[in-house]
């Protein structure tokens, strides 16, 4: 089995980040986890950065020859996300029980850098190819906060109102 075409990370990148779980610093098919378990934890990362991107308005996969910059975040958020999930594994080599500090320790700081990447796809930050146009852009997103969640118009204008006629909602208590 190999890395699938859409995903971003290498099992080379992989193994450089978190190489030292395996005597030869190298993933194959004897060592504890096998090439195939990285390769598919590698490829279930990317499907999930794909579905985000996607969920929010971006063109997936991205290429590395239209968008670089954004392919390279990729890169490094597909290896940070998949280098958590398999130093999970095995948590006593990456855990810091001394320091409570989240980037004390590794799965706390490659989550960090995977979420770092979240939450600029999220925020419509990330510099990759956008699926709409620049006005449904800016009206779908505006629609959006942070979490995806629909946002409440600040606005509104019943049907009886004259065209410049508005209303500030109010919410619910």
């Amino acid at each position: 089995m190999a890395v699938a075409s859409d995903t971003y990370g290498t099992v080379a990148r992989l193994e450089h980040r978190i190489g030292d779980l395996v005597a030869s610093r190298t993933f194959t098919s004897g060592t504890n986890p096998k090439l195939a378990g990285v390769e598919q934890i590698l490829d279930d990362v990317a499907d999930e950065l794909n579905a985000i991107m996607k969920a929010v308005g971006y063109t997936v996969p991205v290429s590395a020859s239209d968008d670089p910059e954004a392919y390279n975040l990729l890169m490094k958020a597909n290896v940070a996300g998949a280098g958590a999930i398999i130093l999970n594994i095995f948590p006593t080599v990456a855990v810091s029980l001394d320091d409570p500090d989240p980037l004390a320790n590794r799965i706390g700081g490659l989550q960090h850098e995977y979420n770092k990447v979240i939450d600029l796809i999220k925020e419509h930050l990330f510099p990759a190819t956008r699926a709409t146009g620049r006005l449904a852009r800016m009206v779908s997103g505006s629609r959006l906060d942070k979490n995806l969640s629909v946002k409440s118009p600040i606005f509104t204008r019943a049907n009886s109102d004259f065209p410049s006629s508005r209303s500030l909602t109010t919410k619910d208590s």
